[in-house]
Parts: C-alpha cells; sequence; structure tokens
C-alpha cells in the first residue's frame, strides 16, 4: 500500500503553472501518470503541444480551464474531464478570475513521467 498526502510528490513550478507530481510513469510501470496543476487566474499554462506516446486527461477540481485540442475549443468547470488525445495539439490555461486547479491524467506513460513528450 502507498498512501501519498497532499503535500507528498516532487514539484516543479513554473511561471504560469504549479506542478505537483502525484504519481510519475516510473512508479505505475509506465501504465499512467498522475499530475496536479493550478493554473493563476487570466493564465497560459501550456501552450500548443502534442504528445506523441501518451493520452491526457484533465479533470478539473476548481475554477475553469480553457482547452484548445485540435480545431475546438472547450471551456471545462470543477467536476468535468477534458479528454486530449495523442497526437492532437492541445493548449490549455486558465480564462477566469479565480485560481484553477486540475488534476492531470496521462495515460500510457512509459516514455516520459512529466507532459511535453
Amino acid at each position: 500500500m502507498k498512501l501519498i498526502g497532499p503535500r507528498d510528490g516532487g514539484r516543479a513550478d513554473f511561471p504560469r503553472l504549479g506542478t505537483r507530481y502525484i504519481l510519475r510513469g516510473e512508479d505505475t510501470g509506465g501504465q499512467f501518470a498522475l499530475i496536479e496543476h493550478q493554473i493563476p487566474p487570466r493564465a497560459l499554462a501550456a501552450p500548443t503541444h502534442a504528445h506523441q506516446h501518451e493520452d491526457e486527461y484533465s479533470y478539473v477540481l476548481s475554477g475553469r480551464v480553457g482547452v484548445e485540442i485540435g480545431d475546438e475549443v472547450v471551456e471545462a468547470g470543477p467536476g468535468e474531464l477534458v479528454a486530449k488525445p495523442r497526437g492532437i495539439p492541445h493548449a490549455f490555461w486558465n480564462p477566469g478570475d479565480e485560481p484553477a486547479r486540475l488534476a492531470l491524467f496521462i495515460v500510457g506513460a512509459s516514455h516520459a513521467a512529466v507532459p511535453g513528450s
């Protein structure tokens, strides 16, 4: 059994994106990774990019998150899940005036423990 608390995991805080690595790909035998993102108001969290080997799922915990996936743009709120398939360019941001927080699930995390591969 492994218990991971709210302060556990490695951190990598970027100017527009607070990141906590709850589970890395190497922790799950390359099956998936779980990351928590905190996005300040009106901030671009990640510019357009695509993953070659991973599918990415964003579950919004609080605030609002805008996501561009290919030619589509959606906005998601608490309790909503956005799927970003591998090979499809996507970007995400906080369109609101309040901080946003999301859980990011990366499926097929054998090639990378963090987004951006």
